[in-house]
């Protein structure tokens, strides 16, 4: 998942950084080190990014329940995210918090 959304968050740099331009699949295979076949997958991904970006979670916690799981999790990506800030990272805490409830964020943010 991480490695997958890191290179989503180059993309999305990289079209910053390029005024809305796409790179492709050649400066993806060079840039990200990856064949095609992943490069293709990337900037389809891209495309689709919120809609991919929910399906990916889903599976990532599929069998656990967060309301009852939640607050582990919480604690599990808030020690990474003490050691490095990964955006793939922010995203599954946003995940885990949006399916808390809004009592249990609460008392989790004092």
């Amino acid at each position: 998942y991480a490695k997958k959304w890191e290179r989503i968050a180059w993309i999305e740099e990289y079209v910053e950084d390029w005024d809305g331009r796409l790179p492709t699949t050649e400066i993806l295979e060079e840039e990200l080190d990856v064949p095609f076949n992943v490069a293709t997958e990337l900037l389809s991904t891209y495309g689709q990014k919120e809609k991919e970006e929910e399906i990916d979670l889903n599976k990532l916690f599929e069998g656990f329940d967060i309301s009852e799981h939640g607050v582990i999790w919480w604690s599990i990506v808030l020690d990474k995210l003490q050691l490095q800030t990964q955006d793939s990272l922010w995203t599954i805490l946003r995940f885990v918090l949006r399916e808390l409830s809004t009592k249990v964020c609460i008392r989790l943010l004092e």
